[in-house]
């Protein structure tokens, strides 16, 4: 497809349309999580956005486009000039799984992975082979709006069949240990350490 042509920029501007509607749908995730929040506490919370990383898009520069499929920018501190980071490299946020910590780490800017990073632990199981396993998901506390032991849901149980088995899915079993995928990334260079936080609550959505 040539840069140049109608497709081209056709599909990118259905791309960028389909990244903004995600960033609404991250957004307003948050902001359910922050009212959540603000109902148990009874008062007020308050909050901002402070980053945001998305890890399924393409990237123009110059003529060079990149398409980054569960990776993320990685710049280093020279391509962020007159920013906040300019002195740091590009925020690269490296989430684990709902049961491991997520890593907030600093971009190298490393052309050997064209200033990529990796956006996540990766899965250890594939989601069949997670529905396949039978107490995976024991251990996890779940709440939400739907509750399988409902008087309503009582007689669909392929309602919660489907409901365990995507539990199963985003299982902490199912996912690299993070720090076994952080640990090569910052001794190859593509990205060095700032802090690791612990969730003390998950929103999947």
């Amino acid at each position: 497809m040539e840069m140049q042509s109608d497709l081209y920029r056709r599909y990118m501007n259905g791309h960028a349309n389909a990244v903004n509607a995600a960033f609404a749908n991250r957004f307003f995730i948050g902001l359910a999580a922050v009212e959540a929040v603000a109902r148990a506490l009874g008062r007020e919370v308050e909050h901002r956005l402070v980053y945001d990383a998305p890890h399924n898009t393409v990237w123009e520069s110059g003529d060079i486009v990149r398409h980054r499929k569960g990776a993320c920018p990685a710049r280093g501190s020279g391509a962020m000039a007159s920013s906040p980071y300019e002195w740091h490299g590009e925020p690269v946020i490296l989430p684990g799984s709902m049961g491991d910590g997520t890593w907030l780490l600093a971009g190298c800017g490393s052309t050997d992975f064209l200033e990529s990073a990796a956006h996540g632990a990766g899965r250890k199981l594939s989601r069949q082979e997670a529905r396949s396993k039978t107490n995976i998901s024991a251990g996890l506390r779940v709440i939400g709006p739907v509750d399988p032991q409902s008087p309503t849901l009582r007689g669909r149980q392929d309602i919660v069949a489907e409901i365990q088995a995507r539990l199963k899915e985003e299982a902490p079993a199912a996912y690299k240990p993070i720090d076994s995928v952080v640990r090569p990334m910052a001794e190859a260079g593509m990205v060095t350490k700032v802090a690791k936080i612990t969730p003390m609550i998950t929103v999947k959505g």
